[in-house]
């Protein structure tokens, strides 16, 4: 190899290493530009007691900004829930509604017929009252004669006015 070659090589290794020294210089004032705290080993007492009490504030703030949020969907799911509630007591309330409107169409079904029935008996009573009262006035005829039923009195078979 020739002496200008050894020579570019060592130069071009010399400026890789200044340029990543450099860089590395250049990140470190990147992030101090940026807002990074740095903080120094060993903090007196007054540091502490600020940072602390600025780590609560902001911890108080996003504990608060969480429990507004879950408030306000707990909310939401409760107002929801109580319109589908509501919608369920109305569906039920016009099947209870339904339902007694039917019994009620039942039980008056049944009470006519209780009636019609009442009056057909009434009336099977008055024919067999009716009955009763033709068949004791009519002459009761057997092969030895008639006789009517009220007094027992009787007249032979075929006579005249006996209505055998």
């Amino acid at each position: 190899m020739s002496t200008t070659v050894i020579v570019l090589i060592v130069i071009g290794l010399i400026f890789i290493f200044v340029s990543f020294a450099l860089s590395e210089k250049l990140s470190e004032e990147k992030e101090e530009s940026a807002g990074v705290v740095k903080i120094p080993k060993e903090l007196t007492q007054e540091q502490k007691e600020k940072i602390d009490t600025l780590i609560r504030d902001y911890m108080d703030q996003q504990v608060d900004g969480k429990l507004a949020d879950i408030e306000t969907r707990l909310a939401e799911i409760v107002n929801q829930k109580t319109l589908a509630l509501g919608d369920y007591a109305v569906s039920v309330n016009e099947e209870i509604d339904r339902n007694h409107k039917e019994v009620v169409f039942l039980y008056d079904m049944l009470s006519d017929k209780q009636k019609e029935i009442m009056t057909t008996v009434n009336m099977i009573d008055e024919y067999k009252k009716e009955i009763a009262l033709m068949v004791q006035g009519q002459p009761e005829c057997t092969d030895a004669g008639c006789r009517t039923r009220d007094t027992g009195t009787g007249t032979a078979r075929g006579t005249a006015g006996n209505g055998c």
